[in-house]
């Protein structure tokens, strides 16, 4: 036992020793960050930013930029260019469908944001901003300034490769009258390029780093400039400048301890860093002491978030023609869908439902001038139905009660989906309560178990004491606490970090030893049957006549083909397997018969004049309502600069968003 324990102790420290300590890299890499800004006798200033991105492997559509300005200037002329030259086409407003290669820009509150639209996956692309600001040359007695924050820190790209901006002046300028400083976190050079030009450069700008830059140049370059002051200027700026030179921030400062890198790069105080320190250090390891017994014994909790497989079905057919079983449609598909299976998504369940309420006679579909009639028929016990069934058939009736004929107990489809879509939130929570309910059922039904298969479980704890796992335990929280409090100390962050990963080794130690939801063997077995039955489904017309139901009998199995998202295929072959369907006198009112005769070939239409139709609307409307978030109106991310530093304003941040 105690080799057991020590061998357990060893694997910890190992997994220390090797762990890859690096800083989590934000989700974008921006390469290049280039400014030329040409300033114009009129004291007006054409800017151009170039950004260049490398985007990972993930979809992204949405590029953000903020521009601040103050209220003596503003801002005009706005376009989007890609590499090439290519413009992006301007929008009137913000677009939730981000349609590719176009922009869109909103003035409010003395800044201006601008989203700009692109696919891009796994590539670099590079985004062209161009704008004048009116009045941003200053025209004080004796010099002419211009102070401009060209970049602001933002939050979802990482590091800049290069920072790099050029001014151009509208004449030569000539004497000691050209001066130039850039006010950054983070070493830059500037230089006097020309009689016509200055220019500033910098690498590798953190994140939340800013870049501003301020130029003195004479008077006479800007005779057409209206924005004047009656005062003296240059000396004041000099001795202002030289202010912020012997400030650490504008110095050449660089942090030396860890601490010091992060209070920087957060732009708050050290100290601050040390209290946060201190305080993991006191309430994570005195939490792990505190509930230090209930981490040494067995957890048995079950998880119902994740459902594991563990068994192999006994018998795993390619076609399976009869119903494997009575479970509902709702609850084979998240049978299928838990044994990887589902062709379609969450919402085939709900209209496979209502297709199976039909046939048990709590509803009824019926067409009128190519609409989709849905009627509640009286005298039914919704009592004999499961609790999913019951969820769905109340949604049903509060739309036939409030946007139905209440005297008919009739509701058109088109109608029951504005229902749902205009009570989106109450929806969600009802569409969630119905998947719980599924998820119940099938519980009810054992086809699930709780089991622990962990390796690590196997190989230490399965016979180990408790009171081994107590001292293992004992030993790892006294070790984290003194690395984490040795970190405030020599105010080195790998420490705190070896004591942060030892405390999230013991959570993983713990949950290893807890049992995990798999499906159980029944649950396999009829999963295997189920797919072989939509297999069948599929594939039916390859089969003899002999071989095939009843025409009746498909009524019932495109319940099960719509919970698994291959009813069209089914209603497309019918056809061919019973050529005498035509002739067939199908029961008009039955959802068979509504699918099979849409008429002038509308047999998928999406307005809902046919039932298969009238299906994609509903689901269309629950799967709206089972996504909905009353906390932002469309996905992406995407963020703005801040006000000015130092005086300085503009130049707000950049981004991107990703779906």
């Amino acid at each position: 036992m105690k080799n057991r324990f020590f061998k357990l102790s060893i694997i910890a420290f190992i997994v220390i020793s090797i762990f890859p300590f690096n800083v989590s890299a934000a989700t974008v890499d921006c390469n290049e960050l280039l400014f030329a800004i040409e300033l114009m006798d009129d004291g007006s200033a054409v800017i151009t930013e170039s950004w260049t991105f490398d985007y990972p492997n993930n979809d992204y559509s949405r590029f953000t930029r903020s521009l601040l300005y103050a209220d003596w200037t503003y801002i005009d002329d706005i376009s989007v260019m890609d590499k090439d030259g290519n413009k992006y086409n301007e929008i009137s407003s913000f677009n939730s469908n981000r349609p590719e290669g176009s922009f869109a820009f909103k003035d409010e509150n003395e800044e201006i944001k601008i989203e700009a639209y692109h696919r891009t996956r796994n590539a670099s692309r590079t985004f062209i901003v161009k704008y004048t600001v009116h009045n941003i040359v200053i025209l004080h007695k004796d010099t002419a300034e211009f102070y401009y924050k060209i970049y602001d820190g933002v939050n979802d790209i990482g590091p800049i490769g290069v920072v790099q901006a050029s001014i151009t002046f509208p004449s030569e300028a000539v004497g000691d009258g050209v001066r130039i400083w850039a006010h950054s976190g983070v070493r830059g050079e500037t230089a006097i390029d020309s009689s016509t030009m200055v220019s500033f450069y910098s690498e590798d700008v953190p994140t939340n780093y800013h870049t501003e830059l301020r130029l003195l140049l004479p008077t006479e370059l800007f005779p057409k400039s209206e924005n004047k002051t009656s005062k003296s200027a240059f000396e004041s700026i000099l001795e202002e400048e030289q202010k912020f030179s012997d400030d650490t921030s504008y110095s050449g400062y660089f942090p030396e301890t860890d601490f010091e890198i992060i209070a920087e790069a957060l732009d708050i105080d050290k100290d601050y860093v040390s209290f946060g320190v201190l305080g993991i250090s006191i309430i994570l390891p005195g939490a792990l002491l505190l509930g230090l017994k209930k981490l040494s014994k067995k957890n048995t909790g079950k998880s119902t978030l994740v459902v594991k497989r563990h068994y192999q079905p006994s018998l795993a057919p390619e076609f399976y023609r009869e119903l494997p079983s009575d479970i509902t449609p709702a609850e084979m598909a998240l049978l299928m869908r838990f044994i990887g299976k589902l062709q379609g998504s969450t919402a085939n369940g709900y209209s496979a439902t209502m297709l199976d309420l039909s046939l048990k006679g709590y509803l009824t579909f019926t067409q009128e001038k190519k609409k989709i009639i849905i009627g509640l028929p009286e005298n039914v016990d919704i009592e004999k139905l499961q609790g999913h069934e019951k969820i769905l058939y109340n949604i049903i009736y509060d739309s036939v009660w409030y946007n139905g004929d209440r005297d008919t107990r009739t509701v058109r489809v088109t109608d029951m989906s504005k229902y749902i879509r205009n009570n989106a939130e109450e929806m969600q929570k009802k569409l969630r309560e119905f998947d719980n309910e599924v998820e119940y059922g099938l519980t009810g039904r054992d086809f699930y178990v709780y089991e622990n298969h962990s390796k690590i479980y196997r190989n230490f704890f399965a016979d180990i004491e408790e009171k081994s796992i107590f001292k293992m335990n004992l030993l790892l929280i006294l070790i984290s606490a003194g690395l984490l409090l040795a970190s405030l100390f020599t105010e080195i962050i790998w420490l705190a970090i070896g004591g942060l990963v030892i405390i999230t080794i013991i959570f993983g130690l713990y949950r290893s030893r807890k049992d995990k939801k798999y499906l159980s063997q029944k649950a396999e077995d009829e999963g295997a049957l189920w797919d072989a039955f939509v297999n069948f489904l599929e594939e039916f017309t390859m089969f003899k006549d002999r071989e095939l139901p009843e025409l009746v009998i498909w009524e019932k199995y495109l319940v099960y083909a719509t919970a698994a998202g291959v009813s069209k295929k089914v209603l497309k072959k019918l056809p061919l397997a019973y050529p005498e369907i035509n002739s067939t006198d199908l029961n008009q009112t039955a959802f068979l018969y509504l699918m099979l005769n849409s008429g002038n070939n509308r047999l998928f239409d999406s307005k809902g004049g046919d039932l298969f139709g009238a299906l994609n609307v509903f689901e269309n409307s629950t799967k709206a309502a089972a996504n909905y978030d009353n906390s932002s109106g469309s996905g992406g991310s995407g963020f703005g600069g801040s006000s000015s530093f130092g005086g300085g304003f503009g130049g707000g941040g950049g981004g991107v968003g990703n779906d």
